[in-house]
């Protein structure tokens, strides 16, 4: 505890330290008896203190607002009788950070350890640890940056990156110049999208895949027609490009189980329109990006057969085809 120990000269400052003390070690089922709140205050502050200081200071806290519980009274213990946040809220947050791929495993730690100390240290989220977590080091500067590119309305340059078999990143051709327009999440990713230069079209990036981003200085009058024209919600690009795939975006119907229809509005939402045929099957008809609906239908196998257009239809049925030969 010694290293914990920070002596406090000032004896108005009781309450406040009693209060730390409260919020780091009780909670409902772990509250606090006196003995071991002057215990506390003598070990990390230096305060000396008795019971009946204890319970003034209780009483302090409790007048001024303070969510102190009113059980040290009747010898139970004091406790925090309200947080900003439940246990299993953080506990959602807590498993959310945890299992996202975007973050590194030591920033994702970091941050847990910053919403557990919301909580008394009985708390400890249960999540799993590990996982696949990002391994670029320049992610969380490369969002902030994006931000602030929109934000001020300029143009980034940034090296697009690719894993390899040994899991490290390597660049992929010459460094890009866009206009950004949106960073979103998707599939458990964020990306952004962006006008490339070179290329005059929208384009969207992965942001664990990008390296070396610079915000350039330069402001040019054009980009603000650009960002008015192909200002899209992110919303609406990610139904409309499923698995994240490219493309321009067509009218596609496809026949599935109506069993189904839970997974096809997990993917896109209130964009699925569907209509059934009987009582086992319907259509489902979504305007999205081809390359993206071929790998959806894929997925599904048997149980996703692609209607229209036939250009999708022939694409999905040479891939069946393939497969055969490759397992044959």
């Amino acid at each position: 505890m010694e290293e914990n120990r920070r002596v406090c000269k000032d004896r108005n400052a009781t309450a406040l330290c009693l209060y730390e003390i409260l919020k780091q070690e009780s909670d409902a089922k772990h509250p606090l008896t006196s003995a071991e709140m002057i215990s506390f205050l003598a070990e990390r502050y230096g305060i000396e203190a008795n019971r009946n200081t204890v319970g003034r200071t209780l009483d302090t806290l409790r007048k001024l607002g303070f969510p102190v519980s009113a059980r040290e009274d009747s010898r139970s213990g004091a406790y925090i009788e309200k947080r900003d946040f439940e246990p299993i809220e953080l506990r959602w947050m807590t498993d959310s950070i945890r299992s996202s791929k975007f973050l590194t495993e030591k920033y994702a730690e970091d941050i847990c350890e910053k919403i557990e100390q919301l909580q008394s240290r009985h708390f400890r989220g249960s999540a799993q640890r590990g996982g696949t977590h990002n391994q670029n080091q320049q992610f969380s500067y490369s969002m902030e940056n994006i931000d602030c590119a929109v934000k001020e309305g300029r143009r980034v340059t940034f090296t697009y990156c690719a894993m390899d078999y040994d899991k490290k990143l390597y660049s992929i051709g010459e460094p890009f110049e866009v206009i950004p327009l949106h960073i979103f999440l998707s599939g458990h990713q964020y990306y952004f999208l962006a006008y490339n230069i070179a290329l005059g079209a929208l384009r969207h990036y992965r942001l664990d895949r990008i390296k070396e981003l610079q915000i350039l200085e330069k402001v040019h009058p054009e980009d603000g027609r650009i960002r008015r024209q192909y200002y899209l919600e992110a919303e609406r690009y990610t139904l409309e490009h499923p698995h994240m795939y490219g493309g321009t975006p067509v009218t596609v119907t496809l026949k599935m189980p109506r069993s189904l229809a839970g997974a096809v509005y997990g993917t896109f939402g209130k964009g699925a329109e569907m209509e059934p045929i009987d009582e086992t099957y319907m259509f489902v008809r979504v305007k999205a990006a081809e390359e993206g609906m071929r790998f959806f239908a894929l997925q599904y196998g048997p149980n996703c057969e692609v209607i229209r257009p036939a250009s999708l239809r022939q694409q999905v049925k040479a891939d069946i085809e393939k497969m055969m030969e490759t397992y044959r």
